[in-house]
């Protein structure tokens, strides 16, 4: 069974199921006491429907708007198109060469990437009007992100099996390269934090780099002929976490790239959602369609299991974990938006 399901932070109790038989491409997001998904917007606290579209593959909201790639039914064409968070009212819309990725959003403008461009876009978050397309030499779907007066991208090369992979650094007001870099294996989303990128690859690495200059400030190898690191990292309390398709959950010191600790998952299998941290816990989607809490130290590594492992109904480990108010959302069936946010 697809859909959405919401569930207790404390105990993992189920508190409700939406949009059953739906398949959700990106990762909820909540505002207002709203869950805003690629399906459209439902009750944080009830689940029912408020309004519905056929979205796909991204979702954002920011000042009265809703985001999110759809087919327009009159060409049967992909567009990026803005709506109105209260009716679900199309705003604009902008057809693309491909999918967008889900937006990051900053001063007014939608940072998106087009994957069949391939390039990096920067629209007029009112309007949709272009400000500036920034072409790259590899094929991007992954979202950006934006720091400062720049944005990050990963690229898959070439082509989806061969070529380089890369990452890029993006003036943000420009749209002008200011340096990219190449990674082993497929990478993931990049986070940024404490003046580094860091970037995990289907290899099995963690890259970091300076997120002004591109200089390599590391690289750690730690799953490699085992498995590779999905989805992107999350950083927080000076140390990178993240799982990898080995079964463990990893942390690495954020400065160093030097290994604080590993958790074995175990017989719940490979980890391939992001991860999420909220109140002193790490909450975990497997492979096996388990949704675990962990206590944890980010120097000492996991304490405690926060009560046994829940059942979801469908592959959690190709969803997206939101934390909001205590509740944990999970769009089921789905690829997260930190693969893809």
């Amino acid at each position: 069974m697809f859909g959405l399901d919401a569930y207790d932070a404390s105990t993992g109790e189920l508190l409700w199921r939406s949009y059953n038989e739906a398949t959700l491409y990106a990762s909820p997001v909540v505002e207002n006491n709203v869950v805003y998904t690629t399906k459209g917007a439902v009750s944080a606290i009830t689940g029912k429907q408020i309004w519905t579209i056929n979205g796909y593959k991204c979702c954002a909201v920011e000042d009265g708007y809703y985001y999110t790639n759809y087919n327009d039914p009159s060409d049967d064409t992909c567009h990026f198109a803005a709506l109105d968070v209260n009716t679900g009212k199309i705003l604009w819309q902008k057809k693309l060469n491909g999918q967008a990725s889900s937006p990051a959003i900053a001063d007014g403008k939608l940072f998106i990437t087009d994957l069949y461009s391939p390039s990096v876009l920067a629209l007029d978050a009112y309007t949709g009007d272009t400000i500036w397309e920034s072409e790259t030499t590899v094929e991007v779907y992954l979202p950006p992100v934006v720091w400062g007066d720049f944005v990050y991208v990963s690229g898959l090369g070439e082509s989806f099996l061969y070529g380089t992979r890369s990452v890029y650094c993006i003036e943000a007001s420009s749209g002008r390269t200011v340096w990219n870099q190449t990674v082993e294996g497929f990478p993931t989303a990049p986070a940024v934090a404490y003046g580094c990128v860091y970037v995990g690859t289907g290899e099995g690495y963690m890259y970091a780099f300076d997120a002004l200059t591109g200089a390599k400030k590391w690289v750690c190898g730690v799953v490699c002929s085992d498995g590779g690191i999905e989805f992107s990292p999350v950083v927080a309390s000076g140390a990178i976490f993240f799982g990898a398709s080995d079964g463990h959950l990893y942390a690495l010191n954020a400065t160093s790239g030097v290994e604080l600790w590993r958790y074995e998952i175990g017989r719940l299998g490979s980890l391939y959602a992001s991860l999420a941290i909220a109140n002193g816990c790490i909450y975990i989607g497997s492979c096996s369609s388990k949704l675990m809490a962990l206590g944890f130290s980010s120097e000492e590594g996991v304490s405690s299991v926060a009560g046994s492992p829940v059942d979801v109904p469908s592959k959690a480990e190709l969803a997206g974990l939101f934390l909001s108010a205590g509740t944990i959302l999970i769009g089921l069936g789905s690829f997260g938006s930190s693969k893809t946010g």
